[in-house]
């Protein structure tokens, strides 16, 4: 049995950032859409930094084929209720993380949306990792460090403490981020890290600025099966 994901990240639909750069999210995101339409996906994790409180209905609506869960981003921390109303959850401050099954692998769901895992989402993290499955985590920000402005900048403010957590997992963790709006793959003992490009626009690597690029735009697609996990990106121009 396979399983489909599709790990949309950084839309940013109706921000000013992306404006000054000449990108258009919301044509970036259609083209997305029209893609995925073409792939028999079985479920969409959205990845955080959807987009202004004003655009989320639409988001949501253009995403009602599908299984929807999240990973909420920095930008969304002020839209957690609404983007709750959006999904359909009864909101309170554990909302917005989760562990479920799927197929084989234990999926984990993080709320980093305050720019750091809170005391009591540490401590859950470590009960959820316990398991004999292979584990696939979804959050916004990434734990091992990227060779960008924004890793140096604006990087999770207690990663160190939840790579230790990871690291004494027993299993291999593929974990999934977006907010550096690049593609990277980064790997520290059985931590295996995706890093997913944006829909909206992307970040250079090894730049000592913050050097913006609209030429690209896309999202990962993740197969899972019985014992495999399968993992590319989808890039539209």
């Amino acid at each position: 049995m396979k399983y489909s994901i599709a790990h949309i990240t950084d839309l940013h639909l109706d921000e000013a950032f992306p404006k000054k750069y000449g990108v258009d999210p919301q044509k970036n995101w259609r083209q997305v859409l029209r893609e995925l339409s073409s792939k028999a996906i079985d479920e969409v994790v959205l990845g955080g930094d959807l987009g202004t409180l004003e655009a989320l209905p639409a988001l949501f609506e253009d995403l009602v084929a599908y299984p929807v869960t999240i990973s909420l981003g920095n930008h969304d921390v002020a839209n957690k209720k609404e983007i709750a109303h959006l999904m359909h959850y009864d909101y309170t401050e554990k909302t917005f993380y989760a562990a479920q099954d799927r197929v084989a692998f234990k999926v984990i769901l993080l709320d980093t949306s305050t720019g750091y895992l809170p005391t009591e989402q540490l401590g859950w993290l470590k009960e959820a990792l316990v398991t004999e499955k292979p584990v696939l985590i979804f959050m916004h920000y990434p734990v091992l460090s990227v060779d960008t402005y924004v890793d140096r900048k604006h990087s999770l403010k207690n990663r160190k403490e939840v790579l230790s957590i990871l690291k004494e997992s027993k299993q291999d963790i593929h974990l999934f981020s977006g907010h550096y709006h690049c593609e990277a793959v980064q790997q520290e003992e059985n931590v295996i890290q995706y890093v997913t490009p944006a829909v909206a626009h992307q970040f250079e690597q090894h730049t000592t600025t913050l050097q913006v690029t609209n030429t690209t735009f896309g999202y990962r697609l993740i197969t899972l099966d019985d014992i495999n996990l399968h993992t590319e990106v989808v890039y539209c121009t």
